[in-house]
């Protein structure tokens, strides 16, 4: 029997789930055409039916979706690490 869909996610605005053996990524609007040429890259096509962008499920298609949807998170904020120097 196959394993059960994994859980769906959602990273930044980008909610990922698997459904009929497809992952799905739904994007709150269209995205632009820089993550839309890597989503095509990665394999996924657009659906209109779905409304969303899919490809065929795999342990690659889930790790690709939440790579695209990790380029659209804003910059982690800079936190400056201070290091003590050594007691002589």
């Amino acid at each position: 029997a196959a394993a059960p869909a994994p859980e769906p996610e959602t990273i930044g605005e980008v909610r990922i789930e698997e459904s009929d053996n497809r992952v799905r990524c739904y994007f709150p609007g269209k995205p632009s055409e820089a993550t839309r040429k890597m989503l095509k890259g990665r394999g996924f096509r657009w659906s209109p039916t779905e409304g969303a962008w899919q490809r065929h499920a795999s342990t690659g298609a889930w790790w690709d979706a939440r790579e695209v949807a990790k380029t659209l998170l804003p910059p982690a904020p800079f936190v400056p690490v201070f290091i003590a120097e050594a007691a002589e």
